[in-house]
């Protein structure tokens, strides 16, 4: 009984090859550094702002997407 010889397996042309980050990733990194600009800039809206990611986050839980 002689080893088995596995195949490479074949690399994704760059036709096929994803994207390093989703639109969506981009769009939820961007919109936080802006609240972490805005909240450096003006401490008094951190709590405002985090009660309104709160009550989108759980829209979106019960929505679904």
């Amino acid at each position: 009984m002689g080893a088995q010889q596995n195949d490479p397996e074949p690399q994704p042309s760059t036709a096929e090859a994803r994207p390093l980050l989703s639109s969506r990733a981009l769009l939820i990194i961007l919109t936080a550094v802006l609240i972490g600009v805005v909240v450096a800039v003006q401490p008094a809206l951190a709590v405002p702002i985090g009660v309104g990611v709160a009550v989108v986050t759980l829209l979106v839980k019960i929505l679904g997407d």
